[in-house]
């Protein structure tokens, strides 16, 4: 077992652990945390070496932890606004040993720093993760979410809105999209 695969299954028993207590992830989820986890996959494809990595509403640490085990190499910041799981992720990320990961126990509209990639799962729409971001998005920047059938009109509406960029959108296996927005500020 690789050292990552290993920390991908700590931190799967963390969450397993604390979710009933602390109201980590719904039932469902956490009925195939382990499907959950793979989803975070193809965020960590769109991190490149050194970038800076603000991961928006990360709850339990989806995308961002399993970002941060993938892409050691990468900067993450998990901003989360709810005390309890903010402590779940800092308690994760010092028993996962996670070196390249700070907490941000917050409103995301309080994020300092410059970030080239913000990425979040479970967010809301692009445009809103869009607006709420902008202020701590780097020069030339990334932005990464996971969108249903509604991909095509979130897009069309941050674009009536001005925000220019290149969209990549990818099908993934299970139905859902993988949208990516790069752009300039």
């Amino acid at each position: 077992m690789t050292d990552s695969t290993q920390q991908l299954e700590m931190y799967r028993q963390l969450v397993l652990e604390y979710a009933p207590v602390l109201d980590l992830n719904s039932p469902r989820l956490l009925e195939d945390f382990g499907t959950a986890i793979s989803r975070c996959e193809p965020f960590a494809e769109q991190v490149r070496p050194g970038d800076r990595v603000l991961d928006v509403g990360s709850g339990a640490g989806l995308p961002g932890i399993p970002v941060a085990i993938l892409c050691p190499e990468a900067q993450i910041t998990l901003c989360e606004i709810r005390v309890k799981r903010a402590a779940f992720l800092e308690r994760a990320v010092s028993r996962l040993g996670l070196r390249n990961v700070r907490v941000h126990n917050g409103d995301v509209q309080k994020v300092k720093g410059e970030f080239d990639v913000v990425m979040a799962l479970w967010f809301g729409s692009l445009e809103r993760l869009h607006a709420v971001s902008k202020h701590a998005l780097a020069e030339r920047w990334r932005m990464v979410t996971r969108k249903g059938d509604n991909a095509a009109l979130e897009i069309e509406a941050l674009q009536k809105r001005g925000v220019a960029g290149m969209f990549h959108v990818k099908q993934l296996a299970d139905g859902a999209q993988l949208v990516v927005l790069e752009g300039v500020s």
